[in-house]
């Protein structure tokens, strides 16, 4: 219906080509995806040099635990290290749910992942 109109007042010169065109075919902007919360982070720790401590940390952490606990334990811990995430950085990051983190180095195994 909207066509019909804005092509006869295309026909009868109320309006002008151009401005026909783009309310014909103006390009509707894509929604921005709202991002799902997370409410739960699985972590998995593994010392290699200590098994008794990578035992003690499995049972810890065998359970998810609820993203606001990590976030009060962020907030209380001094993040002022440059060459790491900022505290918001941080903190954005965990509250994004499907967060997959893997670190592999020579002295540990570190497994965290959002739920």
């Amino acid at each position: 219906m909207k066509q019909i109109k804005t092509l006869n007042e295309v026909y009868n010169n109320n309006i002008d080509v151009m401005d026909a065109y783009e309310t014909l075919y103006k390009t509707k902007q894509p929604k921005e995806r709202k991002l799902a919360k997370s409410y739960f982070i699985k972590a998995k720790i593994i010392i290699k040099e200590h098994p008794i401590i990578s035992g003690f940390l499995g049972l810890l952490t065998i359970l998810p635990v609820p993203t606001f606990i990590v976030k009060l334990f962020l907030n209380k811990i001094d993040l002022s290290d440059k060459d790491f995430m900022s505290r918001d950085d941080m903190l954005k990051l965990i509250s994004m749910k499907h967060i997959y983190i893997e670190v592999i180095a020579q002295d540990a195994y570190i497994k965290i992942k959002t739920i």
